[in-house]
């Protein structure tokens, strides 16, 4: 399953395979699919998450964040559930659903028009 989200003027694929979950990007017209300890987790998001990190090293906080939400991942029950989760997650951070794209079925369009609803605040 995919996620597609709009990050500012990004766009964020997060594919969820089983239990894991994956970030695609595009790289020179090359899709390249990352694990999430790849990616660098903002720290203030990661410190507000597991305050008992503070004080040790920024690689360390990234590598052992995305070590305790992979964990946490692990315990969902399904892949409905590791959804509702990254999405709660990623929204929470200022990101917007677009769409969801389960294999076999058609795409579920969240939203149209991203563009005109950033610019009528």
């Amino acid at each position: 399953m995919d996620l597609v989200f709009k990050a500012g003027t990004d766009v964020v694929n997060v594919k969820v395979i089983g239990k894991k979950i994956y970030f695609k990007k595009l790289v020179n017209g090359v899709i390249i699919v990352q694990p999430l300890a790849k990616l660098r987790l903002p720290i203030k998001g990661l410190l507000d998450k597991f305050p008992d990190l503070k004080g040790k090293s920024e690689d360390y906080i990234r590598q052992e964040g995305a070590d305790r939400l992979n964990k946490h991942i692990e315990t969902m029950e399904s892949q409905d559930k590791i959804k509702d989760y990254v999405i709660e997650e990623l929204e929470s951070i200022g990101c917007k659903l677009i769409s969801i794209i389960k294999p076999g079925h058609r795409p579920i369009v969240v939203r149209k028009n991203l563009e005109r609803e950033d610019n009528v605040k």
